[in-house]
């Protein structure tokens, strides 16, 4: 809930989107696809702007917001494989974000996409990006999202994330500076800057154990 912050939120949102919204005898607007607003399945699944981990495609997705994103395989230097795809500046609700999301393929599916690769890109991690033959893009455009990565353009204040969060279960600091804010009920973890710049990782409650221990991981 936005509670005693939806002023700053509403004054952000002015002067980052030029976005004009009013206020009437202190309600809330009405909006959707908000941030915190994420709703928790039965099954321990989630659905977070429209989207119900584990089950909406990115084909879904991309028709949803009407743009073609880009796909790539990503391997990191211990092995680790992460199909993702890139859908860039989109508008969800009152907040345009950069939007990235992660596919839920099998060990096996990874795997044979990285060998019909086409292109191979290193990375600074020590990483590298792999590009998808276009039946491949195909078959991973079919592939339902099991992560969310969303990177709005307004700073997050404390008073902000707290108001309209809550407080985290857990707060993991980073040696470089910000921290992670973890929200294992919501399936969400919160990449927080030192200036007010913050990055949201969903998934669904049910598998946050698996990001928990990623983050651990970085932290470390």
């Amino acid at each position: 809930m936005l509670r005693s912050s939806l002023l700053i939120v509403l004054g952000l949102l002015v002067a980052a989107l030029g976005a004009s919204v009013w206020l009437l005898h202190g309600q809330r607007p009405a909006a959707r696809d908000l941030p915190w607003k994420v709703e928790i399945l039965p099954d321990g699944g989630s659905k977070v702007f429209g989207v119900t981990l584990g089950q909406t495609t990115a084909r879904e997705l991309s028709r949803r917001l009407k743009t073609f994103p880009r796909i790539a395989l990503f391997v990191s230097s211990g092995g680790r494989r992460s199909l993702e795809v890139y859908f860039g500046n989109v508008s969800l609700g009152l907040f345009e974000a950069k939007l990235d999301v992660v596919l839920r393929a099998s060990p096996a599916q990874l795997a044979a996409f990285e060998r019909h690769a086409v292109g191979r890109k290193p990375m600074p991690s020590g990483a590298y990006r792999l590009a998808l033959t276009e039946a491949d893009t195909a078959a991973a455009f079919g592939l339902p999202i099991a992560e969310l990565v969303y990177a709005p353009g307004v700073r997050y204040t404390d008073e902000l994330v707290l108001g309209s969060f809550g407080k985290p279960a857990q707060r993991v600091r980073l040696r470089g500076g910000g921290s992670y804010w973890l929200y294992p009920g919501r399936g969400l973890v919160m990449l927080r800057g030192t200036r007010g710049a913050a990055v949201l990782h969903y998934t669904a409650p049910a598998d946050f154990g698996r990001l928990r221990k990623r983050i651990e991981e970085q932290a470390e």
